[in-house]
């Protein structure tokens, strides 16, 4: 996409000059990409000239996805001054196209042009897989009505979350609701309004948003919610079908993932607390995800599943929960330093999910380590995990650095802790003397024939490995740890990162200090390493056996 300069005569204010978006994604049958974003002035995508009159107009884009290159792109515009967003975008087996999404007063999408009842009013539309519109509908009432969720159900309807004030039309039939509350809405393949239904009603205390809409093997349908209790001096309560859920005065941030099944019954809800969700996701299995950031403690209803590394660290986390609802793990990122925000999530084969969204900084996901830019760019990434710990295992050990026949005390976060252990390995070597202390701990001693590199537990026939390597000494000091390697540095010296070269690619990148310690660890697959927040000194960056000594000014 090419952004081009913005023009005066063309006031833009809720969006800045030259914005542009990406809200969501969604795959075509024939592997093809669909992008819906947001953007302002001009965008060109291909030979396609997209012009924003308004506070910012949504784009759909195809792009072809053996080549990445634009097939056709299509604009929802509102007039000058008023403002249009887009939510979500789904695919149906025939390739047809589902946008939805928030306007004010007015949107036209092609030949078609909506008028909105109130402040803010959700749209629908609908292309087919040549970008030619099919059809264009409008949802809501006198107050500030909004799409957040869009997914298309196993019988090809569209469905829509979001939330409405006061009252909603939705085709013939009406919500209503003396605050905000959040509603679920259906309409056929052909553009026709179908069901339409509240599916809270909360106190005036709560604010309560969708984050996610999946639909399981056996016709469940899984919701899940974010609220807040803005007014923390005041309880709250939410009510969904026949179960009224109690907030109290002063609570955190909480989720919700609840459970419907076939018949429209409410079979389970689960209370996230501690946590901002982003995305519900289902597997062939019936198995259900959700995604989200955490900054405190998690829990889920009384039982605490995750501490954050660090205290007031923003770190993202996908949880497991089977099709009766009961939890079955979590895993997270780890945060040296940065901020992170999950999107979305999304499943493949059974056991596989997908993260994604944006980050700041670097972060460890299991053995991989993610860093954006420099100077506080800001990165988009996708992880993708299978089996029951996707992403980042905790699991810490100390000390970090050891010798032979030093004992080693390791920690992890399995939710069954160290019951069903049957082996663990040091690179590779069988340790065959270890013991669980009374902490739950694994202590063991470094064998003689060890070398650094991570640590594998097998718990129950399923194989756990370490983040970060441990360090096996044989010697000591920086002076003995330099030898005479092809390792390349620049610059050397550095201040803010170093760029690597040569050495064991397929070995992780070590950083010592004058002492001999590992103060740093990157992935092996990474050939920038950070510096940031390291003291001035003469250190060693050592991969696998070469190593090479750097200054950091």
């Amino acid at each position: 996409m090419v952004a081009e300069p913005h023009n005066d005569n063309n006031p833009v204010g809720y969006v800045p000059h030259n914005y542009s978006e990406v809200f969501d994604v969604a795959l075509t049958p024939q592997g093809d990409l669909i992008i819906v974003g947001l953007m302002a002035d001009t965008a060109i995508f291909g030979t396609t000239r997209l012009l924003s009159p308004g506070r910012g107009s949504v784009f759909v884009v195809k792009l072809a996805g053996a080549t990445g290159q634009p097939v056709w792109a299509q604009q929802l515009t509102s007039p000058v001054s008023l403002y249009s967003n887009g939510c979500g975008v789904e695919v149906d087996p025939a390739g047809n196209v589902y946008v939805s999404g928030t306007y004010s007063q007015s949107i036209t999408c092609g030949p078609t042009t909506l008028t909105s009842a109130g402040e803010v009013d959700t749209f629908v539309a609908s292309l087919t897989g040549a970008g030619q519109w099919r059809w264009a509908k409008s949802a809501g009432g006198p107050g500030r009505d909004m799409s957040n969720q869009i997914m298309l159900d196993p019988a090809g309807n569209v469905c829509l979350s979001g939330v409405f004030q006061t009252g909603a039309v939705f085709g013939t039939q009406t919500l209503t609701s003396t605050k905000f509350d959040v509603y679920l809405a259906t309409l056929a393949p052909t553009g026709q309004w179908l069901t339409a239904e509240n599916l809270t009603h909360a106190t005036d205390s709560l604010q309560v948003a969708p984050f996610g809409l999946a639909t399981g093997p056996h016709g469940q349908l899984y919701v899940g919610l974010n609220w807040s209790n803005p007014r923390r001096l005041l309880p709250g309560s939410i009510t969904i079908g026949s179960t009224t859920l109690t907030v109290p005065a002063r609570s955190q941030q909480r989720a919700l993932l609840a459970q419907r099944d076939s018949a429209g019954q409410w079979t389970w809800m689960r209370q996230l607390r501690g946590a901002l969700t982003s995305g519900v996701a289902c597997d062939k299995r019936g198995n259900v995800y959700v995604g989200g950031v955490n900054g405190d403690t998690l829990w889920v209803d009384s039982t605490v599943r995750l501490t954050p590394h660090s205290l007031n660290a923003a770190e993202a986390f996908t949880m497991s929960f089977s099709a009766a609802g009961d939890y079955q793990w979590v895993c997270s990122s780890d945060s040296s330093r940065g901020t992170i925000q999950p999107k979305g999530l999304s499943t493949g084969a059974p056991g596989e999910v997908y993260l994604q969204g944006s980050l700041q900084g670097w972060f460890d996901f299991g053995s991989f380590m993610l860093e954006a830019g420099l100077n506080f760019d800001v990165d988009l990434f996708v992880i993708k995990g299978a089996g029951p710990a996707p992403f980042n295992l905790r699991m810490g050990f100390s000390p970090t650095v050891a010798t032979v026949g030093q004992p080693v005390t390791l920690s992890v976060n399995l939710p069954g802790g160290l019951t069903g252990l049957t082996s663990v390995t040091l690179n590779g070597v069988p340790i065959t003397t270890y013991l669980v202390n009374a902490n739950g701990q694994l202590v063991f001693t470094v064998p003689t024939s060890a070398t650094t590199g991570t640590i594998s537990l097998t718990v129950n026939g399923q194989i756990y490995t370490s983040t970060m390597p441990l360090t096996v000494q044989r010697t000591t000091g920086v002076a003995e740890a330099i030898d005479a390697a092809p390792l390349q540095l620049y610059p050397n010296p550095a201040r803010e990162q170093v760029r690597i070269s040569g050495g064991a690619v397929d070995a992780p990148v070590q950083l010592l200090d004058a002492l001999g310690r590992v103060v740093r660890v990157a992935s092996q697959a990474n050939v920038r390493f950070d510096l940031r927040g390291l003291p001035a000194g003469v250190y060693v960056m050592r991969r696998g056996a070469q190593a090479r000594r750097l200054v950091i000014e």
